[in-house]
């Protein structure tokens, strides 16, 4: 494991690298750079006095174009989350998920290179294929981070990876999107004593040793993908293929008396598509109707009975969105959404196949719905939201939430997540977890 001190030293260091270059490229108009402070922190919802969330960080935006073809863009970012040093009942909580750990303060670094047709993106990145609200399906280049359980923005819990991303536009409103990812990481999750804990980490308690078989960096274990995206007739459409490791592994213990929890990691093939079609006349005039489809083959899941896995199998599944967006009253968004997630079998030699986020046995056809609605207030400077996702086995989340932009250099805000359900569900799990937060971002 990295050390703390070692990584706020690289941390420091590059700052002051930065600053310095910053200082030297004042009035050069091909530079720009920019410093986020952000400071946020949470409470209980059920009892406000003990604190869930101390959440601040730095982040360093910036940008600088060689010519009119080749640019280069960075993201650094640091953070720590406090409350496993102030708050007692997380004193037991993972370092690991207080802060950055290894590298993962480099969020972005990649050098851009556009000769039209012709636009590739070398570096460390993010690549968005879905935009679902509060679920992933079509998302699933970048592996996750859900340490805070998924509830901050999709492009703070994507985790960036190397690659190279190669976009060929052979016709006018047409483009091929090829990806190169020698880079391989799973996906995060916290760890015992940590605020927002899947039921999953709480398979094993025990300190056992964990062997990991994990995908070395090489393009030989990398991933690839593919998508066609192209825009006819008013209708927005992508046809998506992926090949490589899944983000999260199947799990199998070593019988007593010498226990050992292995991870091993399965190949996967991914085939999707979406579209988008505005409707500009008629009685549905403003409706934008989009939908994201994915099959997945050979995914892997745990098998064995409710909360207790004993086994591992693949399937062969399919997910699909379809979404319903329109604006009322000129400027409140309402987005309606409808989610399946379709499984060939529920059952494995026997046994249950289970959620792999919640041990919870899957039926054939798990369905899911979310609402947002949000509106802006005071020349779009006031912006309250909500999110609602509804599970089919009865758990919620409720997620409220107000933004105001004081200037323009400073937003507050605040908002509450809140969860229901029963103890086995996705959102059940954490009903004792919800909160309310408020927060702040300076920028300059």
């Amino acid at each position: 494991m990295v050390k703390k001190g070692e990584i706020m030293k690289k941390f420091f260091f590059v700052f002051i690298f930065l600053s310095f270059f910053a200082f030297s490229q004042i009035g050069n108009k091909k530079f720009s750079l920019n410093f986020y402070f952000n400071s946020e922190w949470g409470v209980h919802l059920n009892n406000p006095s003990k604190l869930m969330k101390g959440y601040n960080s730095v982040d360093i935006k910036g940008d600088y174009d060689f010519n009119d073809n080749i640019s280069l863009f960075f993201n650094l970012k640091k953070f720590y989350d406090s409350v496993y040093d102030i708050a007692g009942e997380y004193k037991n909580g993972s370092y690991k998920t207080a802060t950055n750990t290894g590298n993962t303060w480099l969020r972005e670094v990649f050098v851009d290179f556009d000769y039209s047709p012709l636009f590739v993106r070398l570096g460390r990145q993010q690549v968005v294929w879905g935009t679902a609200d509060g679920v992933r399906v079509l998302d699933c280049i970048n592996p996750g981070d859900s340490r805070y359980a998924y509830l901050d923005d999709a492009s703070e819990y994507r985790i960036p990876l190397w690659m190279a991303r190669i976009e060929y536009s052979p016709i006018e409103d047409g483009n091929l999107q090829l990806l190169l990812i020698p880079d391989y990481e799973p996906n995060y999750s916290s760890s015992y004593g940590d605020v927002f804990v899947y039921r999953v980490v709480n398979r094993h308690p025990a300190p056992f040793p964990i062997y990991e078989n994990r995908p070395n960096d090489t393009f030989s274990h990398g991933s690839y993908a593919a998508r066609w995206h192209h825009i006819i007739n008013g209708w927005e459409y992508s046809l998506n293929y992926k090949y490589g490791y899944e983000f999260y592994p199947s799990v199998s213990v070593t019988p007593p008396p010498t226990i050992t929890i292995i991870k091993e990691y399965q190949k996967v093939k991914l085939i999707g598509a979406s579209f988008s079609k505005s409707i500009n006349e008629g009685l549905l005039k403003g409706l934008t109707v989009r939908g994201e489809f994915l099959y997945t083959k050979d995914k892997p899941f745990p098998t064995g009975s409710d909360g207790n896995a004993t086994g591992n199998t693949t399937m062969n599944t399919f997910a699909y969105i379809l979404g319903f967006d329109k604006y009322f009253f000129t400027d409140m968004l309402t987005s309606f959404q409808f989610i399946q997630f379709i499984y060939p079998d529920d059952k494995k030699n026997g046994v249950s196949v289970l959620f792999p986020a919640t041990l919870t046995p899957v039926n054939k056809i798990e369905t899911m719905a979310t609402l947002k609605v949000s509106k802006d207030f005071i020349s779009e400077r006031l912006k309250p939201e909500i999110l609602i996702v509804y599970d089919g086995k009865g758990d919620w989340r409720l997620s409220p939430k107000v933004k105001f932009e004081v200037n323009d250099n400073l937003w507050v805000y605040g908002g509450i997540h809140y969860f229901t359900g029963k103890g086995n569900t996705l959102y059940g799990e954490f009903e004792s977890s919800s909160m309310i937060y408020a927060g702040a971002t300076l920028s300059f």
